[in-house]
């Protein structure tokens, strides 16, 4: 029988008991695959599910620095190489491995995107009924890899928030809810901190500085947790972190700013970038331990317009050939910012962590030059190769 909730808004206590402190002690197991290779780290679980996610690729920036005048050796950690295209396959590996682990048999998920396409994947993977809910106009790109899946998929008369309610009210009725906010899900935090425990084995040290997109948190706090374990462990300082919010919607970055603590953002939202535009109503505690995981690292929070952040997406695919969705673009924005301010060295090393594929939103990209026409013949090709660019 699934282990049910009963209370804690939609928390599932049940399964508090898989997450445990990590200690000193050998972290890598060469024995697995993926992020289940740190599972000295992550929750006891007797079931592993697993579609190869985490291990991606910490790729050496070769000409953004110039470009943005950063003197720093920057490299980019590619989490849109993970098997459904975006960071959130971390938190649902770890997720729906507990939940089966723990007894549950059907899970459901709030999202606009790409965690409901992930879990939809995983839960299929292990043969979990799924469940998702999605607010009316998500985007059809992620709604189709989420579709594809086969899981059920409840597009709600409301927004995010009232799916992430109904979610929350589900985990009272025998359901795995794996809504990725901390608060309703920490094993979500359990999955992300991988990423740092990837980017200190590529590097084979800590970085100076690593630049996250920050939307309702939980990243960000993952992130930050995963440095403070290993410098724990390898008695290394942990690197500063920038949190980079949309300016039309920063409750985070507004918390930063006034020493405060972080609010919900009751103002319009006027960014559209999406999957990092999080009012945090109801779950305002998310931001708020982001926000003191990033103090707690010395790090600091932006908020950038949605101009920098589109400007940003470009030159990531014209200087890296890298094509990557406008949120998981604000992490290089991150890194221009930390070269206006001067806060990196020449010899400092830097990581924006690059969360999601440019596929997961293609309509993103408008105003692409179209293909130019030209003749079947060699002749016609080449005076339009070798001539003077349209």
């Amino acid at each position: 029988m699934p282990i049910e909730s009963s209370d804690e808004g939609g928390r599932m206590p049940a399964l508090d008991s898989v997450i445990r402190d990590s200690k000193p002690c050998d972290f890598l197991s060469r024995d697995e695959e993926g992020i289940w290779r740190h599972k000295g780290i992550l929750p006891d679980v007797s079931y592993r599910v697993s579609l190869g996610e985490g291990m991606t690729p910490l790729v050496p920036a070769r000409r953004l620095p110039a470009r943005m005048q950063l003197a720093a050796t920057a490299y980019l950690k590619m989490e849109s190489a993970n098997p459904t295209g975006s960071f959130k396959d971390r938190a649902s590996a770890v997720g729906v491995s507990a939940a089966v682990s723990s007894g549950f048999r059907r899970g459901i998920i709030a999202s606009t995107g790409n965690a409901a396409a992930s879990f939809a994947a995983y839960a299929t993977r292990a043969a979990m009924e799924s469940y998702v809910l999605v607010p009316r106009g998500t985007v059809q790109a992620k709604m189709t890899k989420t579709l594809i899946h086969g899981p059920r998929v409840f597009e709600l008369e409301g927004d995010i928030s009232d799916c992430i309610r109904m979610a929350a009210e589900c985990a009272n009725h025998g359901f795995f809810n794996a809504t990725t906010i901390a608060v309703m899900n920490p094993l979500c935090i359990e999955g992300y901190k991988t990423i740092s425990y990837e980017i200190f084995e590529e590097l084979g040290e800590m970085p100076a500085w690593v630049a996250i997109p920050l939307g309702a948190g939980p990243l960000a706090a993952g992130i930050c947790k995963g440095f403070d374990e290993v410098a724990a462990l390898t008695g290394r300082p942990a690197p500063r972190v920038v949190g980079v919010q949309a300016a039309g919607c920063a409750p985070i970055f507004r918390a930063y700013i006034s020493g405060g603590k972080v609010a919900p953002w009751k103002e319009a939202i006027t960014t559209r970038v999406a999957a990092i535009a999080d009012p945090l109503v109801g779950y305002v505690e998310d931001g708020q331990s982001a926000l003191e995981w990033i103090r707690k690292l010395d790090g600091i929070v932006i908020a950038v317009e949605d101009d920098e952040i589109f400007e940003a997406q470009r030159e990531l695919a014209s200087a890296e050939g890298i094509f990557a969705e406008p949120a998981a673009c604000a992490s290089i924005v991150g890194l221009k910012e930390l070269a206006r301010k001067g806060l990196v060295r020449e010899k400092d090393t830097v990581v924006a962590v690059v969360t999601g594929h440019g596929l997961n939103d293609p309509a993103s990209v408008a105003g692409l030059p179209a293909p130019e026409r030209v003749e079947a013949r060699l002749e016609a090709l080449l005076a339009l190769v070798d001539g003077p660019a349209p």
